[in-house]
């Protein structure tokens, strides 16, 4: 019995270890992708400001 008890112990911590660096990983892309979408805004609105400018 106490071998059968300290598996479950350890696959929990492994389950809880791997939804753990899941979520991370996702922080980490939506983070990535919204700097990028930002980047993307600023070009635009530059270009925006330089075409002004020449009219």
């Amino acid at each position: 019995m106490k071998k059968s008890k300290g598996r479950w112990g350890l696959w929990v911590i492994i389950i809880i270890l791997v939804i753990i660096i899941l979520m991370g990983a996702a922080y980490i892309i939506g983070t990535m992708s919204n700097h990028n979408a930002k980047t993307k805004e600023i070009r635009k609105e530059v270009v925006v400001k330089k075409d002004k400018k020449e009219l």
